[in-house]
């Protein structure tokens, strides 16, 4: 009975030992215009009449993983704003967190009507939001041929997933 024990013991205290290894947290890879992608909630303002809605947007890398351009979309092929939603590249830099274009297609209409960002910013824990935390925030106005005359400014922040920033 005592070599059970004692067996017993022995095979507790190694796999106590094995389990209580520890592991390097794993490295983060990020995407070549890390720290402008990511998906943003932002409230849109139409410089025209004042009118505000909340709209999420997104940026993201080229699939050439170009240091001086990435992808920015604002609305989805089903949710489509013909009025301000837009896909298309824009010009980036990344040191200074800056981005813009001029007069580029908007890959989201077929009619070959083009769309202009200027002014686009990214400042590191920039804003506050609803919940009270510390996120990067992001602003930007566009214009676009679908609306001429019409400027839509944008300001917001990197989605956190908290509920209440939803």
């Amino acid at each position: 009975m005592k070599k059970i024990k004692l067996f017993s013991i022995i095979v507790f205290a190694i796999l106590f030992g094995v389990s209580c290894e520890t592991y390097d947290d794993p490295e983060v890879e990020y995407s070549s215009v890390f720290p402008l992608s990511g998906e943003w909630k932002t409230v849109m303002t139409n410089s025209a009449t004042g009118a505000t809605a909340k709209v999420v947007l997104y940026t993201y890398n080229t699939s050439d993983e170009s240091t001086t351009q990435m992808w920015l979309r604002i609305g989805t092929a089903t949710s489509f704003n013909a009025n301000y939603g837009v896909r298309g590249k824009v010009d980036i830099n990344i040191s200074a967190k800056t981005f813009s274009v001029t007069d580029q297609p908007n890959a989201f209409l077929t009619n070959g009507k083009t769309f202009s960002i200027s002014n686009g910013n990214v400042v590191l824990d920039g804003a506050t939001t609803p919940s009270g935390h510390k996120a990067d925030a992001i602003s930007f106005t566009l214009t676009t041929e679908q609306t001429p005359g019409i400027t839509y400014t944008f300001t917001g922040f990197r989605r956190t997933g908290w509920p209440e920033d939803e």
